[in-house]
């Protein structure tokens, strides 16, 4: 995932395994380059800071697809129970 940068709509279509796959290996590569740039190995600040926004991009995709499979399953075991209001009499 390192070298193809997905837009969020790309991202919103992975299934979640594969998303995740592609969240673990983006932060070992964002913690590998920031103690490269930490010891002064590396140079290319701007691929690290571009690298650290794609793990936000599919971090933030993560969670808006969590919400929405929460939000599936909640609705489908919810029942339609309607409620009378009580009298106030």
């Amino acid at each position: 995932m390192a070298t193809h940068h997905a837009s969020y709509g790309e991202l919103l279509a992975m299934p979640i395994d594969e998303l995740r796959r592609d969240i673990m290996t983006q932060r070992a590569l964002v913690t590998k380059m920031s103690l490269g740039i930490q010891m002064n190995k590396e140079k290319d600040t701007a691929r690290y800071r571009t690298e650290r926004r794609m793990l936000a991009r599919m971090l933030l995709a993560m969670h808006i697809l969590k919400a929405k499979t929460k939000s599936k399953s909640t609705l489908k075991t919810k029942k339609n129970s309607r409620t009378i209001p009580a009298s106030s009499t």
